[in-house]
């Protein structure tokens, strides 16, 4: 079948989808459509300079695992004046130049729906592990010990849980924390509007962190967020005071951390991510106090599909509207970065 009316738009689709052939096959019916399947960066550059000479591609589409590095004007340069629309995977854009995107005129999608709600129970996960001293209580128990030098663990009921970014992953952190008991604090921005608040409480930042008695980081990374939590926040927080981190290693000061879990100002973390993936720490792993994860907050079965699909549901936003939902970054000038 011949492409649609639709050739207003043209979609470069770098990479092989895993879980949405028919969706893409769909697209190819309905719009000028080249599929690449790219294996390393330099297929991809040269994929989008053959696109660029060609002419008439304004939307990049990257399925899941697709991504070949840094998403930024080297790789995607040679389509300035053409390219209004990129959509990735995932809720993090740390490693995409929104800026230099939108000074040519065209939007970031993330996928941030398909991703959190396995996000936010990875968190409760790792909340729960800290809050009942899950980690020593397996070490010891499995070391033949019983029970061991196991103390008694706080209870959930009244636990006070301080979130720093009330996202659609905060939000959803906050739900599940307290249908177990937990008192929630948070600091944002902006704060929410009522309606949204959902029980939780609005803090300023100091408040923030000298009332939790657990701290889970939602926040994007950014030279703002960069180092948010290190020696000096370390300092204004509870004794004892725990750490659950499911969004980018270096909003956290890791050597820092290190260093407050040493002297026991921080009892425990909970770690899904980390500085210098897959680097990590050497006392982080030694540490019996220290439940890691491998990156791996959002990996379930339905990952692949739920995330492609939200890719395509971005461009097919941004064809109908103009303006998507999932943009992180604001090329009518309006930019909130």
């Amino acid at each position: 079948m011949a492409p649609s009316v639709e050739q207003t738009h043209g979609v470069l689709v770098l990479g092989e989808p895993l879980e949405t052939q028919k969706e893409y096959a769909q697209l190819a019916k309905e719009f000028k459509f080249k599929k690449v399947d790219c294996k390393s960066r330099e297929e991809a550059i040269a994929a989008v300079k053959a696109a660029a000479l060609e002419g008439g591609y304004d939307a990049v589409l990257f399925p899941f695992g697709s991504q070949k590095g840094p998403i930024n004007e080297e790789l995607l340069g040679p389509l300035k004046g053409q390219l209004k629309f990129v959509t990735g995977i995932g809720a993090g854009y740390d490693t995409v130049d929104t800026k230099w995107l939108e000074s040519v005129g065209a939007w970031y999608c993330n996928t941030p729906e398909s991703v959190s709600d396995t996000t936010a129970t990875t968190a409760v996960t790792l909340i729960l592990i800290c809050l009942r001293h899950a980690t020593s209580l397996m070490a010891s128990t499995k070391a033949g010990q019983w029970r061991g030098n196991n103390v008694l663990t706080p209870d959930a009921r009244g636990f006070v849980v301080g979130i720093i970014g009330m996202g659609t992953i905060g939000k959803l952190v906050r739900n599940k924390v307290q249908a177990l008991g937990m008192k929630v604090i948070y600091y944002n921005r902006n704060r929410l509007p009522a309606s949204e608040e959902g029980g939780a409480t609005y803090v300023s930042w100091e408040e923030l962190l000298a009332q939790s008695q657990l701290i889970s980081v939602h926040c994007p990374l950014s030279p703002a967020t960069f180092h948010l939590l290190g020696a000096p926040e370390f300092e204004k927080m509870q004794d004892g005071v725990m750490i659950v981190n499911t969004a980018r290693g270096a909003v956290i000061d890791e050597k820092a951390l290190v260093e407050a879990l040493k002297s026991e100002k921080i009892s425990r973390v909970g770690l899904d991510v980390f500085e210098e993936e897959p680097k990590i720490q050497p006392y982080l792993l030694e540490c019996e106090r220290a439940a890691l994860f491998p990156h791996f907050g959002s990996a379930t079965v339905r990952l692949h599909v739920d995330t492609e699909l939200e890719g395509i549901s971005n461009f097919r936003d941004w064809v109908a509207t103009g303006k998507p939902k999932n943009g992180v970054n604001d090329p009518l000038g309006k930019s909130t970065l």
